[in-house]
């Protein structure tokens, strides 16, 4: 029993002593090699521009998603508020 208090209060004094706020010095730094081709954007699409890929034309993505809305909110109504579907 003695011996064990005695390691921990020595395990206690050696690790006052170290300053883990110099743990870094004398290591090299870790950095990102530069890039080997310059970056290039993709062409703007969405709003304003061209579809993106997988998405219909602004008028018809529109007129989809506006439908998904309407069903979204009857299936709410039915379905969480209760009402009946002949009141949609």
């Amino acid at each position: 029993m003695k011996i064990s208090i005695a390691c921990l209060i020595a395990s206690f004094l050696v690790l006052s002593f170290v300053d883990f706020s110099e743990a870094g010095i004398g290591c090299p730094l870790r950095t990102a090699p530069p890039p080997t081709q310059p970056w290039s954007p993709c062409k703007p699409c969405g709003p304003g521009g061209r579809a993106c890929p997988g998405c219909s034309e602004q008028p018809q993505l529109c007129e989809e998603l506006l439908a998904q809305l309407k069903e979204l909110e009857d299936q709410i109504r039915v379905c969480v508020c209760g009402q009946s579907r002949w009141l949609l």
